[in-house]
């Protein structure tokens, strides 16, 4: 039956002859999509590998919107909270890995043509490469927006350069 997606069939053993016995056998039928899973447990904040994902049949259904599809979503991923391995892992519960932490002192750079200016700051939230945290300048108390380039570093990326700018004026 196409509508309740399930089937019968009649089994018959051996084929021929006067010992054959009739079996009917219901069931019903699922459709099994492949998704990447971990291994094993991995600690929060600790980077998933290639080697801690493999991939594991599950029905479709259970495959819900923002479950991770590739194993290219979950390498060089950190958990945010305990995932349970053997099963499908939620996108919601991966975050890059975090290089600069919350209140750590960071370098925060400002760029145009000719000139870099850099000051010292303290990171306002916890970031990994690529995510938007608030820094404030450590000299000035003034808070900017900064891109995270790496361990300890912020690209600032206020129009307004008062920021470190002004850090740098005043020291003259």
């Amino acid at each position: 039956d196409s509508v309740r997606e399930t089937l019968s069939a009649t089994l018959v053993a051996p084929a021929s002859g006067p010992d054959a016995q009739r079996v009917t056998v219901r069931g019903r039928a699922v459709e099994l999509v492949q998704v990447p899973m971990l291994v094993a447990p991995v600690a929060v904040g600790t980077a998933i590998r290639a080697s801690d994902v493999a991939w594991i049949e599950v029905r479709s259904e259970r495959v819900l919107q923002g479950t991770a599809t590739t194993i290219e979503q979950l390498v060089g991923q950190t958990p945010r909270r305990p995932v349970r391995a053997n099963e499908p892992v939620k996108l919601s519960d991966l975050q890059a890995p975090v290089v600069v932490a919350k209140n750590a002192t960071v370098t925060m750079v400002l760029e145009s043509p000719g000139l870099q200016l850099t000051a010292v700051g303290r990171a306002l939230a916890n970031g990994g490469v690529g995510d938007v945290v608030q820094v404030m300048n450590a000299q000035t108390r003034t808070t900017v927006e900064g891109i995270v380039e790496g361990p300890g570093r912020v690209r600032v990326t206020t129009r307004r350069p008062s920021a470190i700018g002004q850090q740098a004026a005043n020291s003259r």
